[in-house]
């Protein structure tokens, strides 16, 4: 019988050494050790990671203006290649979780990274659109399947009492990546055309595949799953400062299940809960992605200087950084539940607000960026509760698919904000506009609150202990 929730209090609190031939369960050991340094090595690794994943989303936005001049054309020649990005993303979240998996988190995050470093570096040798567009989409295979392997490593490395926290750590590296994006770009193209963008931005993920493959470990959970690497997981699991022995042998319930498929994410015992989180990640990604998308044009249609727009939208990112920490602490400390749904509505009254806003008038701008910098931060609050959520809901066997799969539908919400983010501005102007946002937002609270398997806050993590 393996030891998990009922014993593994006792066993952690008195050092007892597992030296009889105890059969214990790797996530119990883990969620009773302290968060110590080796565990937070690798959520710094996955915040690099994740960093450069931003760095690396926000390219060809960047490089835009510049190709622009370069190529004589217009805007609308670029559709097809933002288009292929977003779809290439989509399809490599849902892959990306699937290969993590069946072959390890370690090897896929490696393959994610190289892939996107590779491609983007080969952007630079593009010669109009079309080719632009191919290198783009191999590329967003890897920035898409990099975010499922990344943070279900960064999870299974963490205690449940600070895995939000370990998650929100590494979410809010990805607006950092877009902001550390904008500033690289304006200093590469002040002295060098894009094309040297695209060398640059090719060379940092190659640069952290090699410090990935000499200091990244395979999660604990996965290598219990493979009877022949119990040596290697003994090892891995003294250095998270847990008690185990030569005699320690580890729960193999989930070996079964190795072979994982989307499939599995839809059957009886979970199906419900697979719908209810879809639902939630696809109707935030829309509303979120209608504000980063078109924010700047509505500004701009309302009478706001191009300057005072951006102003605006680095302090939605600003925002968001912050948010996502702060949702951190309160997801561990109360749970996923009360915490994202606060999120939710702040996010829903901001939007309102911002559609009965009248941007004119001296200070328009000051109050913009202030409105918009309190809009990200419930956004990104929002993002991580519902990360840690799908981080939860799944076992360790199908947990990348899981997340992978979540932010596949999410990614399918963001390609539809780009026709209904337009249609809301033409239709309804900004009221029409935010209102459309509130209105995913709503539909995503009402699918978190429907949610059974939410993740447990400090208290109860306690009290489960001491029961």
């Amino acid at each position: 019988m393996c030891i998990g929730t009922e014993r593994r209090a006792s066993i952690m609190n008195n050092n007892e050494s597992l030296t009889n031939g105890t059969v214990v369960e790797v996530g119990a050991l883990i969620d009773d050790s302290p968060w110590g340094r080796y565990a937070k090595l690798v959520v710094a690794l996955g915040c690099v990671a994740l960093l450069v994943e931003g760095l690396e989303n926000q390219v060809i936005s960047m490089s835009i203006p510049a190709l622009m001049q370069d190529w004589g054309l217009e805007r609308s020649d670029f559709a097809i290649v933002t288009g292929a990005g977003l779809l290439a993303i989509a399809i490599g979240t849902a892959f990306g979780g699937l290969l993590a998996d069946r072959y390890g988190r370690r090897p896929a995050l490696l393959g994610s990274v190289l892939l996107f470093g590779v491609m983007t570096m080969l952007s630079a040798a593009s010669t109009g659109p079309a080719t632009l567009s191919v290198f783009r989409f191999l590329a967003g295979l890897g920035i898409g399947g990099a975010i499922p392997g990344c943070l279900a490593l960064v999870s299974e490395f963490t205690p449940q009492r600070n895995r939000s926290m370990a998650i929100a750590l590494c979410l809010a590296c990805a607006p950092l990546g877009a902001l550390l994006c904008s500033l690289l770009t304006g200093g590469i193209l002040t002295w060098f055309d894009w094309r040297m963008l695209y060398v640059v931005q090719g060379i940092i993920p190659m640069l952290l595949v090699l410090l990935l493959f000499f200091t990244l470990p395979e999660s604990p959970k996965y290598l219990a799953r493979d009877p022949h690497r119990e040596g290697e997981l003994r090892t891995l699991l003294r250095k998270l400062g847990c008690a185990v022995s030569e005699r320690t042998g580890f729960c193999r319930e989930e070996a079964k299940q190795r072979a994982v498929s989307f499939r599995d994410l839809l059957s009886r015992d979970i199906r419900a809960e697979t719908l209810r989180l879809w639902s939630a990640f696809l109707f935030f990604q829309m509303a979120g992605y209608t504000l980063i998308s078109w924010a700047p044009t509505m500004l701009a249609s309302q009478g706001l200087s191009a300057t005072s727009a951006a102003l605006s939208m680095g302090g939605f990112y600003v925002g968001c950084i912050i948010g996502g920490l702060v949702s951190g602490s309160l997801v561990d400390r109360f749970g996923s539940r009360a915490p994202t749904a606060s999120f939710c509505a702040g996010a829903i009254a901001v939007a309102l607000y911002l559609g009965w806003l009248p941007v004119i008038g001296a200070n328009a701008g000051f109050v913009m960026i202030v409105v918009l910098a309190a809009q990200g931060f419930f956004i990104a609050g929002i993002a991580n509760g519902i990360y840690t959520l799908a981080s939860h809901v799944y076992a360790t066997s199908m947990r990348s698919t899981g997340i992978g799969a979540a932010a596949t539908i999410g990614r399918a919400g963001a390609v539809a904000s780009s026709f209904v983010g337009v249609i809301a501005l033409d239709l309804g102007g900004a009221a029409g506009y935010f209102g459309l946002i509130a209105a995913g937002i709503v539909i995503s609270l009402l699918s978190v609150l429907l949610i059974h398997n939410h993740v447990p806050g400090k208290r109860a993590f306690t009290q489960l202990n001491e029961a």
